[in-house]
């Protein structure tokens, strides 16, 4: 059985032998809220407006809500607008028709004020306060901070997508260095790296890759080790997927097409692969069975790989030592900084819970990486 470290972002480090029940029973202690959800959301007629409930990360977190929300006297609306900006609006119509006391908004654009002020304008002026969750509304920290000031009833709940990027950087970094003879399979001295973003237009994955491979290279630089190079030596940073997926096909196709010039025999092969969340983790992991590395067998040869989300397979294939790590950015959290959310803006008083973090009118939920030492 593997070690697992898991250090909880803004909190302690621990560090132990975690069984994946073992995990899942701390997580649950230390974030709990069934005890305080019912004050923050008695009788209250909230909708919660999705860009796209197919996406997997979504459809958990609507669940983990439905989870919370029955502990208390509230009446949860889910809608799905499908990716559509225009079905999205409708649904806001509805919601103010319907006598909905806030709406909490995932927007279908990202990055985009625009469709963050067509949708907060209307709910604005009928008096309900908004909360937009899980998607970026502008280009920029300053744009989002100046946008918050004018609209003292609204919110924004995300992770905060540049620190996650910067603690699977550090996680990626100091693995390397205390395994670096190891990983460098060609003896080269340098270490030839995939990542793959996801969805080429989220903005929160365009930052998580890049501050991800910028403090990965930090690490190894303050280490006397080169910088990570693009496994065929261009100065590419990551792989979108076309279709927007995130998915584990799109991992695996990827890296199986890679492997047949750059795998085993090949004397250059990959030696590091970080994904912007586990199910193309997983699929990567895959493909690299089917030439005999990351496998059950103990001793057959390794590549880390890396994962962002946290979820139970991602688990237990670390125990498995299959997968390095992930980055647990979950459906469970993001919940909880919704619930949060809500407390403030209809009683004035967020709920408080483990790792999460308040910046003015920003509620960012909490993260932790979980890995093989």
């Amino acid at each position: 059985m593997s070690h697992i470290v898991v250090s909880i972002t803004h909190s302690a480090r621990l560090q132990g032998g975690f069984t994946t029940k073992q995990l899942f029973s701390f997580l649950f202690v230390c974030f709990c809220l069934f005890t305080t959800v019912s004050e923050a959301s008695a009788s209250s007629r909230i909708f919660f407006l999705f860009s796209d409930l197919a996406d997997p990360f979504s459809s958990q977190l609507r669940a983990a809500l439905e989870t919370y929300l029955a502990e208390s006297d509230s009446d949860p609306w889910f809608s799905d607008a499908k990716g559509s900006l225009w079905t999205q609006m409708d649904q806001v119509e509805d919601a103010i028709e319907s006598g909905a006391d806030l709406v909490c908004i995932q927007t279908c654009e990202y990055a985009s004020l625009s469709a963050a002020n067509q949708l907060l304008t209307p709910l604005e002026s009928a008096g309900i306060p908004v909360i937009f969750f899980g998607r970026s509304i502008a280009g920029s920290e300053e744009k989002l901070l100046r946008f918050l000031s004018q609209h003292p009833a609204c919110l924004y709940v995300n992770h905060d997508s540049e620190d996650i990027g910067r603690v699977q950087g550090k996680a990626i970094g100091e693995y390397l260095c205390a395994h670096y003879s190891d990983c460098d399979l060609n003896s080269d001295g340098i270490i030839s790296y995939v990542m793959l973003q996801g969805d080429p237009f989220d903005t929160d994955a365009v930052n998580r890759s890049h501050y991800a491979l910028e403090t990965a290279n930090e690490v190894l630089t303050a280490s006397a080790h080169p910088p990570l190079q693009w496994y065929d030596g261009s100065d590419t940073i990551a792989l979108a997927d076309p279709q927007c997926f995130w998915s584990a096909d799109f991992g695996k196709k990827t890296i199986s097409d890679i492997l047949r010039s750059f795998g085993p025999a090949s004397g250059h092969m990959i030696e590091l692969i970080i994904c912007g969340n586990d199910d193309m983790a997983n699929g990567c992991i895959n493909a690299l069975f089917h030439v005999d590395y990351n496998t059950d067998v103990p001793g057959d040869p390794r590549i880390p790989v890396f994962g962002v989300d946290g979820t139970l397979l991602a688990f237990e294939l670390i125990e498995k030592e299959r997968m390095t790590g992930t980055v647990m950015r979950s459906p469970d959290h993001m919940a909880q900084a919704l619930i949060s959310g809500i407390s403030l803006l209809m009683h004035g008083t967020p709920i408080v819970s483990e790792g999460l973090r308040t910046s003015g009118s920003c509620i960012f939920p909490a993260y932790a990486y979980c890995g093989n030492p």
